[in-house]
């Protein structure tokens, strides 16, 4: 496939960079090591110094390299190598970082003081440990902040384990904290189905699922039902994607006259912080009885390579930075340092980069798909995504979000057995694989090139299973092969009679 260059360098040129601040950084860290052991009289291992000083000596040799060697031609195939090597060096990098100091013990010795530290984190006077206050965790927040558009007076944010750990720990606060006995909690009724799990399980509150397709919804829910929170997730991971313009529905609202506290908990992770700085909706900030809480999943679009980084985000009105502070300690979702240490080394810059990159390449796909699929097939296939212009969503994506996370579900008109769609996925990935074209058969997404694989709307049940492909940012004459070995290996196997349970398998309910 032909090489586009200039894309390819100018991200390996922006990856050099990120590794060179990322050495100083551990440069410094390990200097400051150094200094704390002479100034407390804290006893150094004699056999790790040294070790760790060639180490460190090494790196630079490699980062340095790294950097004269990014400037070449690249095409995709070698992107794709450097990337790893980015990451390989990053790991060593934050190990040497975090080794000594950050990932100490955490608790008071003689040997290793400072391990306690009492700071300002958006909140005072509590004792935190160093592991969970640790320098690169708070550095790494901030930064995180300031790419979401917020200054000093923003949100509070914490950053988690997971993306579950951040709603599981928002989950916990809610319950322990602000809910009372026999409160109503609404929540979209195609959220994720591990969210959709927990939520449904809850004791003490009333639960219920609303079926939501636009952001009116959601506000007539709230005006008629007057629920203590609401669980929004405006970008559906299922087999059609429903967006809900949040912008729209966090102003509807703010206008509306609450008697009581109402926390909106919106789940951005498929939209990749594409809708823009929520907190700063005026409607939102003049209802004092409106409480935005936002949580993201980082690890899908914030790292390089494939999907080795968990990582979430909570975003919180300072007011409550303390509970929910406490709360996602209690339950051990804090981000460890040497995971938020590899997250440095992605900014806000590159993630708009890579997150638009992605957005056109999935129009490209859905086009292209569309333009290879014959008459008959596509009575069989739903195309259930707004990147898709026949979408009926396409005018809210257009104009509500700058890009989503290049999600493109198959869903399909009649019953198909599990192993047909296998046999689609293989069919599809071989023509790849002889054509030379990278396509990876995984079913989560965010990842550097393309993924296909099975999901299902009953989640880890297989209900309704229908393909998702996500889209990376591969050249676009790989997207186009992809798109065309797909339509290809979908009508052989679905275009003839017994395309349904063909091998004798049970099928399941398809959705329409």
């Amino acid at each position: 496939m032909s090489p586009e260059p200039s894309y390819y360098e100018q991200r390996l040129r922006g990856l050099a960079d990120e590794l060179h601040r990322l050495l100083g950084y551990a440069q410094d860290t390990w200097r400051q090591y150094l200094r704390l052991c002479e100034r407390t009289g804290m006893r150094t291992n004699p056999l790790v110094v040294p070790a760790a000083q060639r180490r460190l000596a090494a790196l630079v040799e490699e980062v340095d390299a790294f950097r004269r060697t990014a400037h070449e031609s690249t095409d995709w195939s070698a992107y794709l190598d450097r990337c790893e090597v980015f990451r390989v060096l990053v790991r060593d990098l934050a190990n040497l970082a975090t080794l000594h100091d950050w990932q100490s013990p955490a608790y008071e010795s003689s040997n290793r003081p400072h391990l306690f530290h009492v700071d300002d984190h958006g909140y005072r006077g509590l004792l935190g440990y160093r592991r969970v206050h640790h320098p690169i965790l708070t550095r790494l927040e901030q930064q995180y902040r300031c790419e979401l558009g917020y200054g000093q007076l923003g949100p509070a944010c914490f950053l988690t384990s997971s993306g579950m750990g951040a709603f599981t720990a928002v989950e916990n606060w809610l319950v322990r904290d602000r809910l009372r006995a026999g409160d109503r909690i609404g929540y979209m009724a195609r959220t994720y189905f591990e969210s959709r799990d927990q939520l449904s399980k809850l004791k003490g509150v009333t639960v219920q699922g609303v079926e939501v397709e636009r952001a009116a919804d959601v506000v007539e829910y709230v005006r008629s039902a007057r629920p203590a929170a609401f669980f929004v997730e405006p970008i559906n991971n299922e087999d059609e994607t429903t967006l809900i313009d949040v912008v729209e529905m966090l102003r509807s609202l703010g206008r509306l006259p609450l008697e009581q506290d109402l926390f909106v908990v919106l789940d951005t992770s498929m939209s990749a912080g594409g809708e823009g700085a929520l907190f700063a909706i005026p409607e939102l900030r003049d209802n004092p009885r409106l409480h935005l809480v936002q949580i993201e999943s980082l690890l899908k679009y914030r790292q390089h390579g494939l999907d080795r980084i968990n990582g979430g985000a909570i975003l919180v009105d300072s007011q409550f930075a303390r509970e929910v502070f406490v709360q996602r300690e209690r339950c051990g979702a804090f981000l460890p340092d040497l995971q938020s240490f590899e997250m440095l080394g992605y900014t806000a810059h590159a993630h708009d980069e890579r997150m638009l990159r992605i957005k056109q390449n999935s129009e490209t796909f859905c086009r292209e798909l569309l333009a290879a699929m014959s008459e008959p097939l596509r009575k069989l296939i739903v195309l259930g995504t707004p990147i898709a212009t026949t979408h009926a969503d396409h005018t809210v994506y257009r104009h509500a979000y700058r890009y989503l996370g290049g999600v493109v579900p198959l869903a399909f008109t009649r019953e198909l057995g599990l192993d047909v769609l296998q046999e689609v996925i293989s069919t599809t990935v071989t023509d790849c694989r002889r054509s030379g074209v990278t396509l990876h058969h995984s079913t989560s997404f965010g990842f550097t090139s393309t993924h296909i694989g099975i999901a299902a709307t009953g989640g880890a049940r297989l209900t309704r299973p229908f393909l998702r492909v996500s889209v990376g940012e591969d050249p676009v004459a790989c997207i186009e092969h992809i798109a065309g070995a797909l339509a290809a290996a979908l009508a052989e196997h679905l275009l003839t009679p017994t395309y349904a349970g063909a091998s004798g398998q049970a099928t399941v309910p398809a959705t329409s």
